[in-house]
């Protein structure tokens, strides 16, 4: 038994600091059910002494809990699978639009550009909504969003338009297929973007365990991209085999699968909704609390604005995802070139393009699997630098060796190959994790946006730079170009990014240890042995709840004194 100088009882548990607002939540418990417990007085010892019916009904909403870590990984795997097929499966159904009627190099620019539009407008704009309205409502509009574009852009077709002139004569303007399908493209694009800070916050937000630990869920559900990536060209291939290329169908049928996986989540979305509601309790009215001096949440510009070493912080993360972006883009401009030396030269078809994207997908996907076997191990920082420098040294052979390569076609294709695993396994894996674990809670979701918007910035300059410099310098330097960013983003890396602590004392890490009964990091061990006079514990929110309500003089800040524990 436990006692403190104002004679109030409290178990000698380190728990953490933490603040009364609607989006905490412990265990799958928010705020407000765990402040319904039965304070922590004299009039019983500890909370595991209350009725046996509280504890039931504790434990049932425990094991119905909505957001556990297995369920927040899932929804994070799903909606990156999604997100990859969306974006991957317009190239291919251009090129089965293709064989119907003509399309010029800007009607696919066209399509091309908008969809890397609206990720860059999703990707600020849903990392935003991911900090102000919560995680998964945000993320649940994205996906709606994923799920009403691609069926819009599936049935997307020539719109007869009447013009407003009140003239007997009047002409219709047509709005072109074209033109239709870059609109619902730019609305995908919103939704396939706010994907990117949503799931890789929300995976690292599910569970309390340490850097190393968060960094793998969210590399594990990186790699579904990478899944998603190579499923894009077999479907095409199978609607090839099936319908023709030369049917309406097929194309469109490519488009609309991507409404899919959207629609599965929503499904279970509102499935769980409904099982939930049913174990679901009433909680108490908090607004006393206020009364009682509680704090609220800061707003998410003044977490910016006071998120430590921020410029370091945005240099490491978002300048490393420009930097990469310009690199790895500029390198997929010449996935042509080298399937051309690989397979000689051929006719240009939908079935060829889909054989050879879910070439490239193949080797590209073992090093999504490796990063996340691999971090475990080895601090995403190490990994990133690791990445950067074998992406310069593989960037530097081919540019150096290019000719001899292209003789032979194992060669070339090996080391080309070998630029996407270690990519996977490097830089496009750690630049998706690093703002997920680097940043604030209160401002994480946006700024990981923000990052990832970067990146897409980077993505857009590669494509148009590169373009003209091939044409103007040729291959071999475009090849060094990268190589020399590859060198810079691993210096970045190196200067900017913190590596990894596990020992981090916060109230995340505290109730993590806790929850998997582990010994709290800092903490003093209690030896059964030898008593211990006395410990110092970190206010919790059962201790901001109890002092309020007792002692009522309208002042938060007296919670947070050290509360004098002596143990029996």
């Amino acid at each position: 038994m436990t006692k403190t100088d104002n004679s109030f009882f409290y178990q000698p548990v380190v728990v953490g600091y933490g603040s009364i607002h609607d989006s905490t939540s412990i265990n799958g418990s928010t705020v407000e059910e765990l402040i319904s417990l039965p304070p922590l007085g004299s009039t019983s010892n500890t909370i595991a002494s209350t009725d046996s019916n509280t504890s039931i009904a504790t434990q049932e909403k425990q094991s119905h809990a909505r957001n556990s870590t297995a369920a927040d990984l899932r929804l994070s795997m799903l909606s990156n699978f999604s997100t990859a097929y969306n974006v991957i499966s317009i190239s291919l159904a251009l090129d089965l639009l293709s064989t119907q009627r003509h399309l010029s190099v800007a009607d696919k620019s066209l399509c091309s550009s908008a969809l890397f539009a609206g990720m860059i407008a999703g990707q600020l704009g849903g990392g935003a909504l991911g900090d102000v309205c919560g995680r998964h409502i945000a993320m649940m509009a994205v996906m709606l969003l994923q799920v009403l574009a691609s069926l819009l852009s599936s049935l997307s077709t020539d719109l007869p338009m009447a013009n407003d002139n009140d003239t007997d004569d009047t002409k219709n303007i047509r709005v072109s297929l074209v033109t239709m399908l870059a609109f619902w493209r730019f609305v995908l694009g919103v939704g396939c973007g706010g994907v990117y800070p949503l799931a890789a916050t929300l995976t690292a937000e599910s569970s309390n365990d340490g850097e190393s630990a968060k960094a793998r869920r969210v590399a594990l559900a990186f790699s579904f991209q990478g899944v998603g990536y190579l499923t894009v060209p077999v479907v095409a291939l199978m609607i090839v085999w099936l319908l023709g290329e030369a049917s309406d169908l097929a194309w469109r049928l490519l488009l609309g699968l991507g409404a899919v996986p959207g629609i599965v989540l929503t499904f279970t979305r509102v499935r769980n909704n409904v099982l939930h509601n049913n174990v679901r309790k009433s909680t108490p009215d908090i607004t006393k609390l206020a009364q009682h001096g509680t704090t609220r949440t800061p707003s998410v510009l003044d977490a910016i604005s006071q998120e430590p070493q921020l410029w370091r912080k945005m240099l490491g993360t978002a300048g490393c995802w420009l930097l990469f972006d310009i690199a790895y883009y500029g390198n997929i401009m010449f996935q042509p070139i080298v399937l051309a030396c690989a397979f000689g030269e051929e006719e240009e078809t939908a079935g060829h393009a889909a054989r050879d994207s879910a070439l490239i997908a193949a080797l590209a996907l073992p090093g999504y699997f490796m990063s996340y076997c691999m971090v475990n191990r080895q601090s995403p920082r190490f990994i990133q630098i690791q990445g950067f420098l074998v992406m310069a040294v593989l960037y530097a052979c081919i540019a150096a060796y290019f000719e001899q390569m292209s003789k032979n076609r194992f060669v070339l294709l090996g080391f080309y190959g070998a630029t996407f695993f270690s990519c996977n396994y490097g830089p496009n894996s750690t630049t998706f994790m690093l703002p997920a674990i680097t940043y604030s809670k209160e401002c994480r979701s946006t700024l990981n946006g923000v990052c990832a918007a970067s990146g897409k910035v980077g993505a857009l300059l590669g494509s148009i730079v590169f373009a003209r410099a091939v044409q103007r310098f040729g291959q071999a330097a475009v090849f060094a170009s990268c190589a020399w960013l590859s060198v810079i983003g691993a210096l970045v890396t190196f200067v900017c990014v913190q590596p990894p602590n596990d020992d981090i004392i916060g109230p995340d890490e505290i109730i993590g240890a806790l929850e998997r009964g582990k010994p709290v990091p800092g903490t003093p061990v209690l030896n059964k042995k030898k008593k211990i006079p006395s410990v110092y514990s970190l206010p919790s929110i059962f201790d901001f709840y109890e002092v309020a309500i007792r002692s009522g003089n309208g002042n938060a800040d007296n919670s947070r004194e050290k509360i004098h524990v002596v143990s029996s």
